[in-house]
């Protein structure tokens, strides 16, 4: 067992072991896989949005590249037909005699070489046919002046090509054609008639249809006006159609080529829309293409980046998960070791090894004093072997397989054997049991002795009060003798050898009238009145009063450095301590030496208040040393004995200590000694401090 005056780890340094080791729960391991796993997610997300980005620039510029192609073939289309028709002009203003013959001739030959051409048609001023490919004697009443192409043909002087928004056929009701007119004029610039082209739509469907861009998307042909001319994917009812707010128009507006993203304006979904105009007519290739099907593949590696980082995450998860489940039993364990370093007790922890016994796989400084061995020796060392250098009787068959047992062993590590029992309790969680036993050792001896001694004080406190009793009627008995001693030496003055009997026989009474009042004062019974008392004072008091009876070899050095503290006591019971402990001290010291006072202020926590069997809280420590020769172990334990003293017989009758111990807990405060042969004794007493 620890010795008495053995340091104590304190309340604050045990919370703050535990507090350090919750800070290793979370471990290094965790920590980076956390970094790791949010860089995982964030990388996938920036990878995500870089692939979904650089798809929609691809489309961008395929959609581009696409206007520009399809804005060069209409180019040619359009001019292949002006061209037609300025031929067909500049015959009819030639005035030739052969005109109708060289028309017909052109017509005839041009149509089948321009397979985007319906047909080709020469109107006089009132809109009456004068020509028309595939017809030799058109009907005299066939007229176009009511058609708006007509109309604007003749309003708009112009000498270029004029297109305009599709109209469906007279002679063939359920086809569209896109009228391309060319002014006739007269030497006065007056209207004499319109060459007509009829533009078959379906041709520029045919070719939209050839780009494949995807069930969402559109190709179309359309006026400066907006107008559609024609459309890929075919619909009738789109035909001459404008969207005078779109936004390609009003991109084209402000430039003649470019993308935008918009909303569509017939599904409302999200599009990439690209315009061209071109470079000789006021039309414009428009292509849009929806970002859903744009993004068909980028959805797919979506799901495939996105179940790669889920499955990695997963795995992650599972390492986080082992490493803080790792951490944390770390930090039990640590917890564990700390508890059992800080416990007053003798502990220990046994795991089992590899080959079924059982090692200790941690103890405390208390469990190596015990076994008599350096905790270096003790800790992974297998139990069994361990005991068995160490003990006096043969081991039990538990000790093979100690899980839930109790058993008693004599230790040979003093000088008497010192019995122990040891409880093994295991260690259980909450999915079971674990195979660490926590092992907790019982100074038998120790606590045998502390029964014995209890039962010796149950004895003594009957005994001091029937001490009391005695010591009352002695000293009623001494008090007579001391009296008639006073008039019998008064009487006899002049006789010497009278008077010289009778001081002895008055020293002696009075003698053993001091002996008689520390018996009472042992005995107790009587009412004692406290008050708060400055405790620095009541001693530098009590001193004064015992120096004079040091002998000079002995000198008395003081410190009190609690100059404001107070304690409650009553009149003489410093005094009565003092003269106690400065006589024992004085009695131990053989020639020259110090006895040593000193008073502090002193805080006692939960761990050190359970050793001393006190409140916690705050605390006056005076502290008595001497430089003397000291008392070995078996005199210091049994020192506070009554009636216990190693002085010759008549020097004392053993009532010192205890007479100061019962004062000392009368005050609920506490006293302890520690003391070495050689080394000299020290005495420390402990007074609750009281408030100011």
């Amino acid at each position: 067992m620890p010795p008495d005056n053995a340091p104590l780890p304190t309340l604050a340094q045990h919370d703050g072991r535990v507090r350090a080791m919750i800070t290793h729960w979370i471990s290094p391991m965790t920590v980076a896989s956390w970094a790791m796993l949010v860089v995982l997610w964030v990388g996938s997300f920036i990878v995500l949005i870089y692939l979904r980005n650089a798809e929609l620039v691809d489309a961008e510029t395929q959609i581009n590249n696409l206007t520009r192609v399809m804005a060069a073939e209409s180019e040619v289309v359009l001019r292949s037909t002006e061209a037609i028709l300025l031929y067909i002009r500049r015959t009819i203003d030639d005035g030739d005699s052969r005109e109708r013959e060289k028309v017909e001739d052109l017509l005839n030959s041009k149509t089948s070489r321009v397979p985007f051409l319906r047909s080709i048609s020469v109107f006089d001023a009132d809109g009456r046919l004068r020509y028309m490919t595939g017809i030799s004697h058109p009907p005299s009443v066939f007229s176009v002046e009511d058609r708006e192409w007509f109309a604007t043909t003749r309003d708009t002087p112009t000498q270029t090509m004029i297109v305009s928004p599709p109209a469906q056929s007279r002679f063939a009701p359920n086809r569209w054609l896109v009228p391309l007119s060319l002014r006739i004029e007269g030497p006065d610039h007056s209207f004499r008639g319109a060459i007509v082209a009829a533009l078959d739509p379906t041709y520029f469907n045919s070719l939209f249809k050839d780009l494949d861009l995807g069930p969402d998307s559109t190709v179309a042909l359309q006026r400066a006006d907006s107008a559609i001319l024609a459309r890929q994917p075919f619909a009738e009812a789109m035909l001459g159609r404008r969207f005078v707010n779109g936004p390609i128009l009003k991109m084209l507006q402000k430039q003649r080529a470019g993308i935008v993203h918009a909303r569509g304006a017939i599904d409302s979904d999200i599009r990439i829309m690209g315009g061209r105009m071109l470079d000789s007519f006021p039309v414009y290739v428009a292509i849009t293409q929806s970002e859903k099907s744009i993004l068909t593949v980028w959805r797919t590696q979506m799901v495939v980046v996105m179940s790669a980082t889920t499955l990695i995450s997963l795995l992650l998860f599972a390492v986080m998960r082992q490493s803080d489940t790792a951490a944390r039993l770390e930090a039990k364990n640590e917890a564990v070791h700390a508890l059992v370093d800080a416990s007053p007790r003798p502990l220990a922890t046994l795991r089992r090894m590899p080959t079924g016994a059982f090692a200790v796989e941690w103890a405390n400084q208390h469990f190596a004093t015990l076994l008599g061995l350096p905790l270096d020796q003790v800790l992974d060392q297998p139990l069994k072997p361990l005991l068995a250098r160490v003990t006096t009787t043969a081991l039990p068959h538990a000790i093979d397989d100690p899980r839930g047992s109790r058993f008693e062993i004599s230790l040979k590590t003093s000088n008497e054997p010192n019995e122990t029992q040891m409880l093994c309790t295991p260690v259980r969680g909450r999915i079971g049991a674990f195979d660490i036993i926590l092992v907790t050792a019982v100074d038998m001896t120790a606590r045998r002795m502390a029964a014995r001694r209890d039962a010796e004080r149950h004895l003594l406190e009957a005994l001091g009060r029937m001490a009391g009793r005695i010591a009352h009627e002695i000293n009623n008995v001494l008090q007579p003798i001391l009296s008639h001693c006073s008039l019998a030496l008064h009487a006899n003055r002049d006789n010497d050898s009278v008077a010289q009997h009778l001081y002895e026989i008055q020293n002696g009474v009075r003698n053993g009238r001091d002996i008689v009042r520390s018996i009472l004062n042992l005995a107790g019974g009587k009412t004692t009145v406290r008050q708060p008392h400055s405790l620095a004072e009541e001693v530098s008091a009590a001193i004064d009063l015992i120096k004079p009876s040091v002998p000079p070899r002995v000198a008395i050095e003081t410190e009190l450095r609690a100059t404001d503290g107070k304690a409650n006591l009553a009149s003489g019971e410093m005094f009565q301590i003092l003269s106690n402990l400065v006589g024992n001290a004085v009695d131990a010291i053989p020639e020259q030496g110090t006895i040593r006072i000193t008073l502090d202020h002193c805080n006692v926590d939960l761990i050190e208040s359970a050793v001393l069997d006190i409140a916690p809280g705050a605390y006056l420590q005076l502290l008595i040393s001497d430089n003397g020769c000291g008392m070995d172990h078996d005199v210091a334990r049994r020192a506070l004995d009554p009636f216990y003293t190693t002085k010759p017989f008549g020097r004392g009758a053993g009532l010192g200590l205890p007479t100061v111990q019962s004062v000392v807990t009368a005050l609920s405060g506490s006293m302890s000694l520690s003391s070495s042969p050689g080394n000299g004794t020290m005495v420390r007493i402990l007074f609750p401090e009281v408030a100011s």
